[in-house]
């Protein structure tokens, strides 16, 4: 039974290397680290270290040695490689001010300024020099692969840091406008939003994530075209999880159990079609059994293992408020049987959501049932024309100030005019004639003393 047990682990560790090893670039060296901090270091440490080397990643070797969990070898360019770094910076950015000019050229230097500073582990850094020379290279005649390829790194190092980048949904649409190939233009579309995908899921945006990953642009046809980041297989695990904790049960019909698209995906991984599937029948102790073997995998990947608790945590509560909501009383008991939990933890669980208000209902500890709590429907009406009467009144003032704009006769026209940042509106005179025409319409309409509001 130990040498079974064994082979087993040892069958388990390969694999997740070998998961690891199908990507490229610093998501393959960050996952490769995930797998040998949660299996074994050594197996992994030498393909670790040489691809620190190759890339000269300082940054990412001098956080390694701080962890005594993950010990490299002494590298004796890592000196050298480190007092470098601000000289070659700065390099950079002579040279950039230099082609200020020549935009081809300025984009160029962004690029590699951008690979320079993710190769040292400066990932923030980078994902700005790399959305700057995105912006570059709309007035770059030709620079379209430049453009998709650029953009595949902004998102790696976006997703590796956990950071928002709220341009890439433009970028997309500008990147992919001018492929002339239909078939390769979905291929290029459905990677990307792919990558945009797992860049709001690591950013902790799940919804978002969700929503891109059952967009029906977001198809299997990417298969491993974006190595860098995710594949095809990630795609419905990802975007199941983060169906399931985010979307209601309407959203989950319409989004993902209707969505052909989608389902390509989920028939390459049965674990999350079983945790959908169950989840939309309410089929808990499925779901349950479900969501176990999703943690197991979720817990191997370096890009969702980090939100996989909360994620969890999120399903779990999604999963007891779709339990309660067809009932006015409900057993406690059921619901642990249902749930594969204690009576405790359902308790515990449910007074969480009671407080959040995002269950109506109360406990009977001593009967250990659950009670509905109806809502007052008179306090909820009065509440609602409060509510809407405020918003009657906004309406009428902005009515009653654009109908005092015109009985002014002034009007404002806004000259557009480029900036270096471009794209900025710049108002000058016509700006402050604006502004006194604001004036003007707020003082008659709350009491001014100022007929003509200036």
């Amino acid at each position: 039974t130990h040498t079974s047990t064994h082979t087993k682990l040892t069958s388990t560790k390969k694999k997740k290397q070998e998961h690891a090893r199908k990507y490229t670039g610093l998501t393959r060296t960050i996952k490769l680290i995930h797998v040998g901090t949660t299996t074994s270091w050594e197996s992994v440490s030498e393909d670790v270290f040489k691809d620190i080397q190759d890339t000269k990643n300082v940054g990412l070797y001098d956080m390694l040695r701080k962890d005594k969990m993950t010990s490299l070898p002494t590298w004796s360019e890592a000196g050298s490689v480190r007092d470098a770094i601000e000289k070659d910076i700065a390099t950079f950015e002579r040279k950039i001010d230099m082609a200020r000019n020549d935009r081809e050229e300025e984009m160029d230097f962004q690029i590699k300024c951008g690979d320079y500073m993710m190769n040292r582990y400066l990932l923030q850094e980078a994902s700005l020099k790399f959305t700057r020379a995105l912006e570059i290279a709309r007035s770059v005649q030709g620079s379209n692969q430049r453009s998709i390829e650029t953009m595949k790194k902004l998102m790696v190092a976006c997703a590796v840091a956990k950071v928002r980048c709220r341009s890439l949904d433009m970028e997309i649409r500008n990147v992919t406008s001018d492929i002339q190939d239909e078939d390769k233009r979905m291929n290029v579309v459905s990677y990307l939003k792919a990558g945009q995908a797992v860049v709001s899921m690591c950013s902790g945006d799940y919804r978002s994530a969700a929503n891109l990953f059952c967009d029906p642009s977001c198809s299997i046809a990417m298969k491993d075209s974006f190595k860098e980041l995710v594949l095809a297989e990630n795609v419905s695990i990802y975007g199941s999880v983060c169906a399931v904790a985010e979307f209601s049960r309407s959203e989950m019909r319409k989004r993902l159990i209707e969505n052909d698209v989608f389902k390509d995906f989920l028939d390459s991984s049965p674990n999350a079609r079983d945790l959908c599937d169950a989840y939309f029948s309410s089929d808990y102790t499925k779901c349950m059994s479900a969501l176990d073997k999703i943690e197991t995998i979720c817990n191997a990947d370096a890009l969702i293992a980090s939100h996989w608790p909360r994620l969890k945590e999120k399903i779990l509560d999604n999963m007891m408020i779709q339990y309660f909501r067809p009932f006015s009383r409900a057993s406690m008991k059921e619901m642990s049987k249902a749930f594969g939990m204690s009576m405790d933890e359902i308790e515990t669980r449910a007074s969480k959501l009671i407080v959040a208000k995002k269950m109506a209902a109360r406990i009977d500890s001593q009967n250990k049932i659950m009670i509905a709590k109806h809502v007052d429907e008179r306090t909820e009406t009065f509440d609602r024309i409060l509510t809407n009467g405020e918003a009657f009144v906004a309406d009428v003032q902005t009515a009653m100030l654009r109908l005092s704009l015109r009985e002014s006769g002034l009007h404002l026209k806004q000259q557009r005019r480029s900036t270096n940042d471009g794209g900025m509106m710049m108002m000058g005179n016509q700006g402050r004639g604006m502004m006194g025409m604001m004036s003007g319409g707020m003082g008659r309409m709350f009491g001014r003393n100022n007929r003509r509001g200036f």
